[in-house]
């Protein structure tokens, strides 16, 4: 009988990846692993990535917070974003949309259209819950 090869016991990269952006306390972790991966990042790994940027914000002060709303790093993920949207689920949409609003950034018309047409594909299958941060990070 042939013999299998041992299932590698590490895990995928996007995973390891995921971990690090969960880890992340400072704003500038995240924009360091969004400059060094950003080709590596799957749909996953821009939802945390956002998700984190939203959290952190509250604590920065007012130019901290324009530098990172004007950063290369925070352009580089939304158009990651813009181009894989179809790929997110209801949750990554919803994690997105309310970083947004909690970072108070408008990434422009067209990433809002490419997002609301992918939400209308699947508006059946969110939760009550990514529904509420949908509306709450678009308003």
């Amino acid at each position: 009988a042939p013999h299998s090869l041992p299932q590698s016991k590490a895990p995928r990269f996007e995973v390891q990846l995921n971990h690090r952006l969960r880890r992340a306390h400072r704003y500038s972790v995240v924009l360091y692993l969004i400059r060094r991966h950003i080709q590596e990042f799957d749909f996953i790994n821009c939802a945390t990535a956002m998700s984190r940027l939203g959290h952190l914000s509250v604590s920065l002060g007012s130019s901290e917070h324009q530098a990172l709303c004007g950063s290369t790093e925070l352009s580089l993920l939304l158009a990651k974003i813009e181009n894989s949207m179809w790929d997110f689920n209801p949750q990554a949409m919803a994690n997105t949309i309310w970083a947004l609003g909690r970072l108070r950034h408008n990434p422009g018309g067209q990433f809002l259209q490419v997002l609301a047409d992918r939400a209308l594909w699947c508006l059946n299958s969110f939760k009550p819950q990514e529904m509420s941060n949908l509306v709450w990070g678009v308003a």
